[in-house]
């Protein structure tokens, strides 16, 4: 019973000494769990939080680089269908004059290089005018025995006569245009052996190939061929004729015909000689502006000769003779040899007068 009393007496003070006793609670006491459980719940929410957002990035980007690879395959593929269309050479904007290019650079082909020549000569389907151009190809359809292709050859150089080479490339073409028997190619031949353009002079040439073109109905040329008659050249039986036809291009006023004609008054070569008809005739050359003729109609107003005394009118065909430059009739004006005046001499404005200030 004794005993009993003591272990309770015991347990009973020490219970009261560890109630009256201040003491701290530790962390891991069961008051405080619960907020230390929720606490570890919040940081494990917010890594995981973490970890989400790294992988959803991860996957964002592999994503994002699977679509670019696939996009940049899908572009190889249509650069590899469609190639970059390369800048085409041809100078024409139109498919049909770009494939009659390629046609006379592939066969050079005379209708075909014919055809481009004059595109370029006059600046055809797009492209600029070349002249350059437009001879290469005149010259590649000559070579194919293209008569007209070698009278516009002819031309382009007779029209770049700044150069004295050029003379004797357009000589050229023009003689193998006549070859070919074309009509104005023989007459502009002719023409240049007539007055040594690009070839030596050489007149008995130059009026068969007269001649040739006279035959092939070139325009001008029998009117041309009719003044080699008059000069003396070829059968002078056919001088008659000549002057027919010379006395049709008179009358349309071709000046040099009525010059050739006055002439053959004149002298009495083709026609009886008639200072009366030849002085009318050296009148009308000059009337039409051929001032060849002005000299002869101005002695002949002068003398009498054939025409009646006028020394007023004389004077002033004299003066026409001098503006082209004929040394007979500067002397008989001025007594000397000035050189001639210019034919359209420039305007010159008067100067203001100063305005006289009050």
């Amino acid at each position: 019973m004794f005993q009993q009393w003591k272990t309770f007496l015991f347990t009973s003070a020490f219970l009261c000494a560890w109630a009256l006793t201040p003491h701290t609670v530790s962390a891991d006491s069961p008051a405080k769990a619960p907020a230390k459980r929720s606490a570890d719940a919040s940081k494990g929410k917010e890594k995981k939080a973490k970890e989400t957002k790294k992988t959803t990035a991860k996957k964002a980007k592999k994503a994002a680089k699977k679509v670019s690879k696939k996009a940049a395959q899908k572009a190889s593929k249509k650069t590899a269908a469609k190639p970059k269309k390369k800048k085409s050479s041809c100078p024409f904007k139109t498919k049909a004059a770009c494939k009659e290019l390629a046609l006379c650079l592939k066969k050079s082909g005379d209708k075909v290089c014919m055809k481009v020549g004059e595109y370029f000569r006059d600046g055809q389907h797009g492209a600029k005018a070349n002249q350059g151009q437009a001879v290469r190809f005149f010259a590649m359809a000559c070579k194919g025995k293209h008569k007209e292709a070698c009278f516009n050859a002819g031309l382009v150089h007779l029209g770049q006569s700044i150069n004295p080479k050029e003379h004797a490339k357009s000589t050229y073409y023009f003689k193998v245009g006549c070859e070919l028997k074309h009509p104005m190619s023989c007459l502009h031949f002719s023409d240049a052996l007539s007055q040594g353009i690009g070839v030596k002079k050489d007149n008995k040439k130059a009026f068969a190939v007269m001649k040739k073109a006279c035959d092939l109905k070139a325009a001008h040329a029998c009117n041309s061929l009719a003044r080699f008659y008059a000069k003396g050249f070829g059968d002078q039986k056919k001088l008659t004729q000549a002057l027919k036809t010379m006395q049709v291009g008179c009358k349309k006023g071709d000046a040099e015909n009525c010059l050739q004609i006055a002439n053959s008054y004149f002298n009495g070569k083709g026609y009886k000689k008639d200072i009366k008809k030849a002085f009318a005739y050296y009148k009308k050359t000059c009337d039409l502006g051929f001032r060849e003729g002005c000299y002869p109609a101005a002695k002949m107003l002068s003398s009498g000769q054939g025409t009646k005394k006028d020394p007023k009118q004389a004077k002033s065909y004299l003066k026409k003779a001098c503006m082209i430059g004929i040394t007979k009739a500067c002397i008989q004006l001025h007594g000397n040899t000035p050189p001639p005046p210019p034919r359209n001499p420039p305007k010159t404005t008067p100067k203001p007068k100063p305005s006289k200030r009050k």
